[in-house]
């Protein structure tokens, strides 16, 4: 069976701005696990310790050395 494609006479449904709210709001909550993960292996142990930042002032790939 086949994919049902629309015909080019038919629109697709829109979406309802709250829905589209809801599915980002969503997505930023299931990515910013993965996010934090990935900045904190970037981070220095005393900027880790010592402040919380969104990004790292001081880039450094030694975690993965260890």
């Amino acid at each position: 069976m086949a994919a049902a494609v629309p015909r080019p006479g038919k629109q697709l449904p829109r979406m309802r701005p709250l829905s589209v709210v809801i599915l980002v709001l969503f997505l930023i909550y299931l990515f910013l696990p993965i996010y934090w993960l990935l900045i904190m292996s970037v981070k220095s142990n005393t900027e880790i310790m010592t402040t919380i930042t969104l990004w790292p002032s001081d880039l450094t790939f030694a975690n993965f050395d260890e």
